[in-house]
């Protein structure tokens, strides 16, 4: 009697998500709005989203002691396989994002403050976010050995984009 509760129990929850899914699909596709989960695709994942996030994970949050924050930056130098010189090149970098990134939020501050912003604002602030990101690495590559500049984009592909969840807007 118990166990035929357990598989009623979880035939309902089955239909249930069942159902919640195809609600969900069809309400992306009134939406016209895609998910990308970068460990299915990693492909679909944009660059400067990916580079946009290794550059955050390098900033020194304000919890973190300098000592903390010194030995997490040269864990991650390393994992990426650049050298120290490289790799004060690619902090140098995230730093240089981090400034653009603030030029940026002074120019879209009216944007950022709406309560309800469109998903074509988001994703054109997005792009934009992306841009900087992109313009950073182009400098950074000018800097990088080549072999630097392939561990990096390696790093990347293997170990950024595969956690990363994305909700766009199609066109």
């Amino acid at each position: 009697m118990i166990r035929s509760r357990y598989v009623g129990a979880t035939v309902l929850i089955l239909l249930s998500i069942n159902t919640v899914s195809s609600i969900s699909l069809a309400a992306n596709q009134e939406n016209s709005t895609i998910t990308i989960v970068g460990r299915d695709n990693p492909a679909a994942i944009p660059d400067g989203t990916a580079y946009a996030a290794l550059f955050g994970v390098l900033r020194h949050m304000p919890s973190e002691t300098t000592d903390r924050y010194n030995r997490r930056v040269a864990a991650t130098i390393a994992i990426i396989g650049l050298t120290s010189a490289e790799g004060g090149l690619l902090l140098e970098a995230a730093e240089n994002f981090a400034i653009e990134v603030k030029k940026h939020e002074a120019r879209t501050t009216q944007v950022r403050q709406k309560q309800h912003k469109s998903l074509d604002e988001v994703q054109r602030l997005q792009n934009e976010r992306d841009a900087l990101a992109m313009m950073v690495l182009a400098e950074l590559r000018a800097k990088l050995s080549v072999e630097g500049g392939q561990r990096l984009a390696s790093h990347v592909q293997s170990q950024v984009k595969p956690h990363m969840v994305l909700v766009r807007r199609t066109k």
